[in-house]
């Protein structure tokens, strides 16, 4: 019996884990297609990434859910070269989406993140994407806050990763 009741709890939880799963894709999903209606801009972006028309070197002006939005596109895409991003007010919660790109895509050389809001969590991602990523030549963080108590860990496990990838 109290192994009956231990896997009816664990069924319960494992199902309001999904459930909250599911609630929070659907509001970040909501979060970024209201997001679009009002920035037009991001809209025209998606529509070149999507079409292979983007120009090589691009500027952008994002904020934490568009950064979200068009990190999606950039993951397949081969046209982008150079990516600038700087002086946004981007924090980590768009600056994770960012750095993931790089895992994946294969295309961007150079990527300009400075004069945004990017901390711990925004380093820890990059790093991971930078043992993959070998297409990457130049990466601008200048102007971030990365000295908290934790980003200086992460900052060196960014600075690590050049021992790793040349």
């Amino acid at each position: 019996k109290k192994k009956e009741k231990q896997m009816a709890r664990d069924l319960e939880e494992s199902q309001a884990s999904i459930q909250r799963i599911k609630l929070l894709t659907e509001l970040a999903m909501e979060e970024e297609e209201k997001d679009m209606k009002m920035n037009r801009r991001v809209m025209d972006w998606i529509e070149l990434i999507e079409m292979k028309r983007i120009p090589s070197i691009c500027r952008m002006h994002l904020n934490d859910i568009s950064s979200r939005t068009i990190s999606r596109q950039l993951w397949s895409d081969h046209c982008l070269v150079s990516l600038d991003v700087t002086n946004c007010q981007i924090t980590d919660r768009g600056g994770v989406y960012i750095a993931r790109v790089l895992k994946h895509n294969t295309s961007i050389k150079k990527l300009e993140l400075g004069d945004n809001l990017l901390g711990y969590k925004t380093c820890v991602i990059l790093a991971d994407s930078l043992k993959k990523n070998q297409t990457l030549k130049f990466l601008g963080l200048d102007s971030n806050p990365l000295t908290s108590k934790k980003a200086t860990d992460a900052v060196e496990a960014l600075s690590n990763i050049i021992v790793q990838n040349s």
